[in-house]
C-alpha cells in the first residue's frame, strides 16, 4: 500500500468565502474520484486544522503502489480537479508518499 499525503497554504487575496467554499467542497469532490480513477483507493480530506498547523488544507489518498499513485496523479479526472479547484487558490504545496 501507498499513501500520498500533499498539504496546501491559500493564496494571499483568496476570500474568506472562496476559502470556506473549498473547505466545505474538496472533500467530498476527491472522494468522488474513488469511483472515476481505479488505482484510487482511499481519500480523507482536512479542511479545519488546529491553529497551529503550518497549512490551510490536507488531502491523504490510498493506492496498491507506486504505479498506481503516479496512475492518480497522471489521470485527467484528478488533473482536472487540482487544475479548476485547487492550483488556482492555493501555494506552498508539500507532499509526501511513502510505501506501508
Amino acid at each position: 500500500m501507498v499513501k500520498h499525503i500533499v498539504m496546501w497554504k491559500f493564496k494571499d487575496g483568496v476570500s474568506e468565502e472562496q476559502k470556506e467554499k473549498m473547505r466545505r467542497e474538496l472533500p467530498g469532490d476527491f472522494e468522488g474520484l474513488i469511483d472515476k480513477v481505479p488505482s484510487l483507493k482511499g481519500v480523507s480530506f482536512v479542511s479545519y486544522p488546529l491553529d497551529s498547523s503550518t497549512h490551510d488544507l490536507a488531502l491523504f489518498t490510498e493506492h496498491d503502489d507506486a504505479a498506481g499513485l503516479s496512475a492518480y496523479a497522471n489521470h485527467p479526472e484528478h488533473q482536472a480537479l487540482a487544475n479548476s479547484k485547487v492550483r488556482p487558490f492555493t501555494v506552498e504545496r508539500a507532499a509526501l508518499d511513502y510505501e506501508v
